[in-house]
């Protein structure tokens, strides 16, 4: 029963957050959006991320705040492309960059949902990563991008530890 419970407690914020993205507010919206929930902490767990730890108050927090910062992120990032693409001169100065990823933790499930996280982003797309937690990212305007990588990458780790209950430094 207790990890009935513990799916339920994760599933209900999931749930609440695809009726978000999608706009259904409806008993088939939310019945969707726990589905989604349970599927989506099926691949949790399947990737080794503790799922069955106790909930904490800032866990479903850290979710709905990282949801958020990939909905933005995506939504400004889309604004970005649209106006370099649509420009009569287009001067992209693309590249690859490898980002530390700052993970430190024994496997590499952390590195995998944060370069999801990057991948999510308009004009970023991580092509690799290697066993000394390093992310290749390829960047459409590696000028503009370079700057808020790392402290990009800082938040977005700190909110995926927050979100599994891991300390900063696990």
């Amino acid at each position: 029963m207790t990890k009935f419970l513990q799916i339920l407690g994760w599933s209900v914020p999931i749930s609440l957050i695809w009726v978000g993205v999608t706009g259904t507010v409806s008993p088939g919206g939310l019945l969707v959006g726990l589905i989604v929930g349970v599927l989506t902490l099926g691949v949790m767990r399947a990737l080794g991320v503790p799922v069955n730890k106790p909930i904490r108050l800032g866990q479903p927090l850290a979710l709905l705040t990282y949801s958020g910062l990939i909905l933005w992120n995506g939504l400004i990032s889309s604004f970005k492309v649209v106006r370099l693409v649509l420009s009569p001169k287009i001067t992209l100065k693309t590249g690859i960059v490898a980002l530390p990823t700052g993970d430190t933790s024994e496997g590499q499930q952390l590195t995998a949902l944060s370069a999801h996280g990057i991948n999510m982003t308009p004009g970023a797309l991580v092509i690799d990563f290697d066993d000394n937690n390093t992310l290749y990212i390829h960047l459409l305007d590696l000028e503009a991008s370079r700057g808020t990588l790392e402290p990009d990458q800082a938040r977005r780790l700190s909110l995926l530890r927050r979100m599994i209950g891991a300390k900063d430094n696990e």
